[in-house]
């Protein structure tokens, strides 16, 4: 399908005339040129720059598009249009490209001041400001002003769809034109509720082409349920979807999951959730190591545990030979009575359980603590010595330099564990609490 073709197929239909208006009817004023060449300065100059305009003469209305495209040898390349008539072929393709591109700049002011005459001359348009994609808004004023497949569609409120359809493959043409409904457009199984969800800058490339319109069919008939409450979805909910499809294996589909990626109104989340997922994998041909993000806070702080993770399993001998040698020389921390015990890590995945169960950063320093650089042990207790309580840091000096519960918690000075740590473990091994203004700024967050 292209531009030459849809408009052949609509002219069998429904014809309809250039206007043949002596464009210096509308000659803008010296004023109204020297405003739009300032305002067009003030961009890059790179892109091209769309300025519009709505009047009355005699009254029937017209809109006036200028084109400023970088390279024309003229300043701007001015439209008129006017209901009952059509561009010709070379303009109106020059208008959708102009209008398509991403990089054309419109004032939103200028188009809301537009659209709203518009509205108020051409009844039943369904028009409106696209806050997205403004120039489709354009697009859509236009093709309002005559009968089509761009037409329909526009006032059907699939501005998307309506924009890009000339560089759909296999359409139902011609029974667009006799039934004049957007889902004839395509073949058995695409509904008006598919449609609509799929009604934004991605969601239209799933209908470019029979395949992925398939895919997309058998998606929607599979999910139509879960779909029934959304009149909106995420680029990676549907990304969710198609894979939940195709591989229900791996993506085996879960309501929660689904409402995650929701999250996000682009595809970026899933796009990290998936790569998150590969390195899960890796990790997990090493060490169990299974995470189930449920906001992308914790997707963020899952990824970094497994960049960390893998950064071990890389180097994992160097790193595991470098934490036996410490071993030995950590034990100067380790101590024990009937009510508490102090170890320190022997392997790196101590470390990493250590923070994870404290929810602190400790991880992210693993390396040093592997290369003797920091000293941390683990107070527990003594009926429960799997379960994390206390972590601290030593410095080289013998001061303890930090000492937090789980989150980062401080230890109230005046607790059973404070108070044995000060008067029983600290007495006990020589050691000295730092003063708050001595404290590195190494924190286990």
């Amino acid at each position: 399908m292209n531009m030459s073709m849809l408009r052949s197929v609509e002219e069998l239909h429904y014809r309809t005339k250039s206007l043949g208006l002596d464009k210096g009817v509308f000659e803008p004023t010296i004023l109204q040129i020297s405003m739009m060449e300032e305002e067009y300065l003030n961009q890059d100059q790179i892109n091209p720059y769309v300025f519009i305009d709505f009047v009355k003469k005699d009254e029937t209305p017209y809109l006036i598009i200028y084109l400023w495209i970088p390279g024309l040898k003229e300043r701007y390349r001015q439209l008129i249009c006017s209901p009952g008539y059509r561009l010709c072929e070379k303009e109106e393709e020059l208008l959708v490209s102009v209008c398509l591109n991403k990089n054309t700049g419109i004032s939103s002011e200028m188009m809301f001041n537009v659209i709203w005459a518009y509205d108020r001359n051409l009844l039943c348009t369904n028009i409106e400001l696209y806050s997205k994609a403004p120039l489709l808004s354009v697009l859509h004023m236009y093709f309002c002003m005559f009968h089509g497949i761009r037409e329909l569609l526009f006032k059907a409120q699939l501005p998307y769809l309506a924009g890009q359809i000339h560089r759909a493959d296999a359409l139902n043409l011609s029974p667009v034109m006799t039934k004049g409904g957007p889902v004839d457009l395509f073949e058995k199984g695409v509904t008006m509720k598919m449609l609509r969800l799929l009604n934004s800058e991605w969601g239209v490339k799933e209908l470019m082409t029979e395949e992925t319109r398939h895919l997309a069919v058998q998606t929607y008939i599979n999910f139509h349920k879960v779909l029934g409450g959304y009149d909106r979805i995420s680029h990676g909910q549907w990304r969710y979807l198609k894979d939940c499809m195709v591989d229900k294996e791996v993506f085996p589909f879960d309501l929660k999951k689904f409402r995650f990626f929701g999250q996000d109104t682009t595809d970026n989340l899933f796009q990290s959730y998936l790569i998150f997922l590969a390195k899960e994998r890796i990790i997990n041909r090493h060490v169990e190591w299974y995470r189930d993000p449920s906001d992308p806070k914790e997707l963020q702080k899952y990824t970094l545990e497994a960049d960390l993770l893998l950064s071990y399993i890389g180097n994992k001998d160097e790193y595991d030979h470098l934490i036996w040698m410490q071993n030995s020389r950590l034990e100067y921390l380790d101590y024990s009575d009937s009510r508490y015990v102090v170890t320190h890590p022997s392997t790196v995945m101590d470390i990493f359980d250590e923070s994870v169960a404290q929810h602190n950063c400790l991880m992210t320093v693993f390396q040093d603590v592997c290369r003797g650089n920091l000293d941390v042990g683990f107070m527990r207790r003594k009926n429960n010595p799997e379960k994390s309580f206390i972590t601290f840091q030593v410095n080289e000096c013998k001061k303890v330099v930090q000492i937090y519960g789980k989150y980062n918690r401080m230890i109230n000075p005046y607790s059973n564990e404070m108070r044995w740590f000060r008067n029983v473990y600290m007495k006990e091994k020589g050691f000295k609490l730092s003063e708050p203004a001595e404290l590195e700024d190494i924190p286990f967050r």
